[in-house]
């Protein structure tokens, strides 16, 4: 905005000394061109007239108040030369100064959201980040309540390999999510409140009591949160996948009853 400003500020001094200041030939009263000399009083007579008339033309509307184009008419009143600057100017803005300044926009836009999308990044990475550090938190306290129930020395800390490789039972689980400190962990993850009664069904795909270490761990990483579009398409796709792999196994097994 600041170099379209300029621009017509300079140009208007140009055409307010150059037209503002010449009057026009009084024998043109009795043509077509009768009142002119008014119209450009009232368009180029100050420096501040004449920047408002040229921005005017930079968005289209180079005319007199009463309709009329004013470069066609002061070119029959002063000369050829008005058009030439007319078609020179309006060429000048229109293809240079407005391409420049929607040049600099772009090209601002693109820097921030360039920049939000680094920023977005670094949030993402560091949420994971206190996400794991939060579910590792909850295998020890987890392995903890399983000593206190086994009678075992609650001084001794597994390792995270050797919590990955953890047997966790459903008695155990719920013991644990009713637990005060559990909740925090939970919520510091991210997962919902209402997703906490289902949690264990939903990390133990095998129905069989018992969730692994390991699959809790990756598990609560993967129910953290909203559930977004993609969620939905990898479950579409991990489905065909198993589909597909159940129709190759029909295959076979048809194959192999027809040879029998």
């Amino acid at each position: 905005m600041a170099l379209i400003f300029v621009f017509a500020y300079a140009l208007g001094i140009m055409a307010a000394i150059s037209v503002g200041e010449t009057s026009l030939d009084p024998s043109l009263e009795g043509t077509h061109l009768a009142g002119l000399d008014e119209e450009r009083v009232r368009l180029f007579g100050s420096v501040s007239q004449s920047i408002m008339t040229s921005f005017r033309c930079f968005i289209g509307d180079c005319s007199t108040a009463g309709g009329r184009p004013i470069a066609p008419l002061f070119a029959e009143a002063v000369g050829a030369g008005c058009n030439v600057v007319y078609v020179f100017v309006t060429m000048f803005v229109g293809f240079g100064l407005f391409n420049i300044v929607a040049a600099i926009f772009v090209d601002n836009t693109m820097q921030v959201a360039a920049n939000d999308t680094v920023r977005n990044r670094k949030k993402r990475y560091l949420e994971n980040l206190v996400a794991a550090q939060n579910a590792k938190k909850l295998l020890h306290w987890i392995h903890r309540h399983q000593q206190i129930v086994d009678g075992q020395d609650v001084s001794i800390e597994l390792t995270f390999p050797d919590l990955q490789e953890l047997r966790i039972s459903r008695d155990l689980f719920e013991s644990v999510i009713t637990d005060e400190q559990t909740l925090v962990i939970l919520q510091n993850i991210g997962v919902a409140e209402v997703d906490h009664s289902g949690l264990f069904d939903m990390l133990d795909p095998a129905a069989d009591g018992t969730i692994q270490g390991s699959a809790l761990f990756e598990g609560l990483m993967w129910v953290r949160g909203e559930m977004t579009k993609s969620d939905t398409i990898s479950i579409k796709l991990m489905m065909r996948a198993v589909l597909r792999e159940i129709h190759d196994i029909r295959c076979t097994l048809d194959e192999s009853q027809e040879r029998l």
